[in-house]
């Protein structure tokens, strides 16, 4: 049975993208998309991220776990695994309250922006540049914004690259941490080719 994009709760029992039977515990909907330079317009994003922990694998043995879906590969229980889940919780209260106790790893969000580095810059220079303007972003953390701004009014809107790219800035979004419905990254790492 498919749940309705909008029925989906905190609190329900679903199949997730990966197999077994999994617990919704926090939903975010219209948040801004990511733009990957400031001419782009702004759009909210229209999908539903489901985050869920998992009770049980397709076994039905505990496998405690979390991911994060988007809302179309959420489905509601069979009336059949209903029952079973039903079961399971009555015969190993044991295995709930270690379950509810459970608390999953943050899920991340990343954001990349290719970078051409000329060889005469090297690793070392660019890396020393990328720290240089976004030496504060673990304290203030930037929204995505923020972080565009901050790149046109470096050194580093010489190295957006116009056709090839060799360095990759990864911007990590923890557990997808919101400012007013806004991703807030604080940290920043260095990816070379």
């Amino acid at each position: 049975m498919k749940l309705d994009m909008k029925d989906v709760r905190v609190g329900d029992w679903v199949y997730s993208d990966s197999p077994g039977i999994w617990r919704v515990f926090r939903i975010l909907e219209s948040t801004q998309r990511l733009r990957f330079n400031l001419q782009e317009r702004k759009r909210v994003d229209r999908r539903r991220l489901i985050f869920s922990k998992r009770l049980v694998d397709e076994s039905w043995k505990p496998a405690f776990s979390a991911e994060l879906a988007t809302a179309e590969f959420v489905r509601a229980l069979s009336n059949d695994d209903r029952r079973r889940l039903e079961e399971f919780i009555a015969g190993n209260p044991q295995t709930l309250q270690e379950f509810d106790a459970f608390q999953p790893k943050g899920i991340d969000h990343a954001m990349d922006l290719p970078l051409n580095v000329p060889t005469c810059v090297g690793k070392e220079g660019i890396h020393r540049l990328i720290y240089d303007v976004f030496a504060d972003i673990s304290e203030v953390g930037l929204t995505n914004d923020e972080i565009l701004q901050r790149i046109a009014a470096s050194e580093l809107a010489g190295y957006a690259p116009k056709t090839m790219r060799n360095a990759t800035m990864r911007f990590l979004c923890r557990d997808h941490e919101l400012r007013s419905n806004v991703y807030v990254f604080r940290e920043v790492q260095l990816l070379m080719i």
